[in-house]
C-alpha cells in the first residue's frame, strides 16, 4: 500500500517521467487536485486504500472458500464450504485487483508487434540438412 501511495506523490511531484514502483498501473493511480501537501497526501491515501481493499476482498473470499476442521484421527482437514451466505451478496471489484484496463491495453499492443523473422543464416551450405546425423562416413 505504502509503493502504490509513494507512486502517486512521485506523479504528482516529479511528473508523469518518473520511476515508479508499478509503472503498468499508473494510469489508474488518482491525480491530486493541486499540487498542495493536502492533496497530494489525500490522493496518495484513497490510492493506499484502494489497493488495501482489493487485498482485503481476496483475503476474505479465500477465506470465504476454505474452512479448517479437525476429524476424527486429531489431523486438520480442509473443507470446501459451497456457500456462505456472509459473501453472497459482497462486490468484488476484480477489475481493480487483476488491473484489466492495463492487462487490455497490453494485449492491444502485443497484437501490432510484427512476428519474429525466421531465416537461415547465408553462410550456410544448404546440403547440412540432408546430412544423416548417425552418418559420418
Amino acid at each position: 500500500m505504502a509503493a502504490v501511495a509513494y507512486d502517486v506523490a512521485a506523479i504528482a511531484l516529479k511528473g508523469p517521467d518518473t520511476d515508479l514502483n508499478f509503472p503498468n498501473s499508473a494510469a489508474s493511480l488518482p491525480v491530486p487536485a493541486t499540487s498542495s501537501a493536502c492533496d497530494i497526501q489525500a490522493a496518495a491515501a484513497g490510492a493506499a486504500a484502494v489497493v488495501g481493499a482489493a487485498g482485503d476482498a481476496l483475503l476474505a473470499a479465500a477465506a470465504a472458500r476454505k474452512e479448517v476442521v479437525i476429524n476424527e484421527k486429531g489431523k486438520m482437514e480442509n473443507l470446501e464450504i459451497i456457500r456462505n451466505s456472509n459473501y453472497d451478496h459482497e462486490f468484488m471489484d476484480e477489475d481493480l485487483i487483476f488491473d484489466m484496463p492495463n492487462v487490455l491495453v497490453n494485449m492491444a499492443e502485443g497484437m501490432l508487434l510484427s512476428p519474429p523473422r525466421f531465416s537461415f543464416p547465408d553462410d550456410q551450405d544448404t546440403t547440412i540438412a540432408y546430412q544423416n546425423l548417425w552418418n559420418h562416413t
